[in-house]
Order: structure tokens, then sequence, then C-alpha cells
């Protein structure tokens, strides 16, 4: 009876978590199909963005060489529309794409929300030839899931452990206040 109740618990949770993911990957796609038609249709497309570039003529930084950095904040309102006792100013901004171009190392990230709260993290990062990933997926009780690859090879828990590969696990505590700062710089901007 126990093993029976066991059970039945813990399928409607694996259930929830499957369900979290793809309303996760469902709300990714959405935000990028609209991006893409925000780009091709200008000022009639359903998304706003503001793009902050650091050092636009990538003069070479001390002790880095080239540096260049843009950070493009997609949003479907503007926050100051409305009064925040009306509407919640933190649910406006949808997306945060962060390129950047240090030296050698070249990075891609996004940061995906949805109602104000972060629910995914994606990284690709090249450096002399060889290339990583990084997916985490958040709900309210935090990461879920998270998926690395190196060199198109997906790593397991074991090799995140071994000396190669642990720098490449994702430290779930800087990608949220990395996703936080992004979005308090966002809002300190537009209110």
């Amino acid at each position: 009876m126990k093993k029976c109740l066991f059970f039945i618990l813990l399928f409607p949770s694996l259930f929830a978590i499957a369900q979290t993911e793809a309303e996760i990957r469902n709300h990714y796609q959405e935000i990028n199909k609209q991006i893409t038609e925000s780009k091709k249709e200008s000022f009639e497309g359903p998304l706003y963005c503001n793009e902050w570039i650091t050092n636009k003529n990538s003069k070479s930084w001390p002790a880095v060489g080239i540096f260049h950095e843009t950070t493009d904040f997609w949003y479907d309102d503007s926050p100051d529309h409305l009064a925040p006792s009306d509407r919640n100013p933190r649910i406006v901004l949808v997306k945060v794409i962060v390129n950047r171009k240090s030296a050698e190392l070249s990075t891609n990230e996004e940061y995906l929300y949805k109602n104000g709260k972060l629910v995914f993290f994606y990284s690709d990062e090249g450096e002399e030839g060889k290339e990583w990933e990084t997916r985490v997926y958040f709900n309210a009780n935090g990461m879920f899931k998270s998926s690395v690859k190196a060199d198109g090879k997906e790593l397991t828990a074991k090799d995140l452990t071994t000396e190669d590969y642990k720098d490449f696990k994702p430290n779930t505590l800087i990608i949220l206040r990395n996703g936080k700062k992004y979005q308090d710089l966002f809002l300190k901007d537009m209110l």
C-alpha cells in the first residue's frame, strides 16, 4: 500500500514538471516569434526593444583587449504607462538578450521572463574552437532542470564533477541574481 501511495504522489509531481517545461518552451517560442515579427515589422511589431551598447567602437580595454557588449531588453508595454498601483511594472519585461565579445571568448545569454519571474536561462559560449551551451529551467520552487553541452556532447551530473567540466556546472544563484539585475536595470531606465 505504501508503494502504491508513493507512486500516486510521485507521478503527478513528475507530470507537473513536464507541463512546466512544456509551458516554458511554448512561451520561449512565442516570445522569439514576437521578436522576429517586431524586427520585421519595426514600429508595428508586438514588442518594444531597448538596446544598450557597451564599448560601441570596440576600443581595447585594459587587461581584456577586445571587448564589446550589446544588451537587448524586449518588453510588451512601457512600464510607466500605468501607475504602479494599477500594474506591476516588472511583468512587461519578457526577454533580455546579451551578446558579449571579450578577447577570444564570445558569449550569448538569454533571460526569459513570464509574469515578472525568470523562467529560463540560455547561454552559448565559445572560445578557441571550443563551444558549450547551458539551459536552466525555473519554476516557483527554483531550478527544476538544467542541461549542459560541451562541444555537442550532453554532460551528465557525473561529468560536471570532473576537473575538465566542473566550471560548466550552472550556478543558479548567479543566474537568478543576473536575471534580477537585468530586470532592475530595465526598470530603473524606464521609470
